[in-house]
């Protein structure tokens, strides 16, 4: 994850609202600024996830994880979806 746009910036909304109490997940949303890799394995990442003012760790499946890549792609169909 050497380049900027293959960062992890961002988890799917639905992983998130599944697997965290409400404030995490709406303080994930909103608020993190990095997912930092602790452990990678085949499938899955352990991440510090920070937030304003805590960090949390959780496993997640490499499958949930978003890059900016993937966001870029994702808002450049939505608008040609609107079109």
């Amino acid at each position: 994850m050497k380049d900027e746009q293959n960062k992890i910036v961002a988890l799917k909304d639905w992983f998130i609202y599944k697997n965290f109490d409400e404030e995490d997940a709406r303080a994930i949303r909103k608020e993190a600024y990095l997912f930092d890799v602790l452990t990678e394995t085949e499938k899955a990442y352990h991440f510090s996830i920070h937030v304003s003012d805590r960090a949390m760790l959780a496993w997640v499946p490499k499958s949930v994880c978003l890059t900016q890549s993937d966001l870029d792609n994702k808002n450049t169909k939505l608008k040609q979806k609107d079109n």
